[in-house]
């Protein structure tokens, strides 16, 4: 378990001075290249460290788990790789946890095996026939281990906060299953117009999302209906 004790005004601020500082550095280095959209992906990256670097970390928690409907994609600059907000902030606070958690926690008997296993996927990955693949299977098991890092490390004995993060779950799992409801409603039609629109791409992997569309391969298609 962390420490309950609250983060004071002047070490907010020596964060959001931190997040500046590095903030300012990405933007002018690239800004010097030239990539406005580097730019705006430095911007978007220090935005959220900046959230979940300062506000209180139940809070940022109960963020990132209303985030479970969208999980928000952008690309990471002018490459084809694909960022989730959501991800990030849970990146940026599992970072946080780090220096206030007591060393119970990062001893914990399953972070070992966790980091045997990317030690391992890294190192397989390198003479792997697809490397991007087998770089994005250890990103995705990376964002389990620091989502669990980052939930183990706030699950103390507060049941306000439990509830909360309860009800936070309980809405998001609603909010996904009236978006099931609208679109079986709207039709095959309907929904895959919305999922050509250009907004599209923010809430579902843009990658992937290109590939189903393409040649229509979605699990709950079926002879287009």
């Amino acid at each position: 378990m962390i420490s309950t004790r609250t983060i004071g005004n002047s070490e907010r601020e020596r964060g959001v001075w931190v997040i500046g500082a590095l903030a300012a550095l990405g933007v002018g280095a690239f800004a010097a290249m030239g990539s406005a959209v580097w730019v705006a992906t430095a911007g978007i990256l220090a935005l959220l460290a900046l959230i979940a670097l300062t506000l209180p970390l139940r809070g940022v928690a109960l963020l990132i788990a209303a985030l479970i409907p969208f999980q928000i994609y952008f690309f990471a600059g002018e490459s084809s790789f694909t960022l989730r907000a959501a991800l990030v902030l849970t990146f940026s606070a599992a970072l946080r946890v780090i220096p206030i958690a007591n060393y119970k926690l990062l001893f914990r008997a399953w972070l070992a095996p966790a980091f045997a296993f990317l030690a391992a996927a890294l190192i397989a990955a390198l003479g792997a026939d697809s490397r991007y693949l087998a770089l994005r299977g250890i990103y995705d098991f990376a964002a389990l281990f620091a989502t669990a890092f980052l939930f183990s490390a706030l699950l103390i004995p507060s049941a306000e906060w439990l509830r909360r993060l309860l009800n936070v779950l309980i809405g998001a799992g609603t909010v996904q299953s009236g978006i099931g409801i609208v679109q079986q409603i709207a039709g095959a039609e309907r929904v895959l117009a919305a999922l050509q629109n250009p907004l599209a791409p923010f809430f579902y992997q843009p990658n992937l999302l290109i590939e189903k569309l393409s040649d229509l391969s979605f699990n709950w298609l079926t002879f287009e209906r």
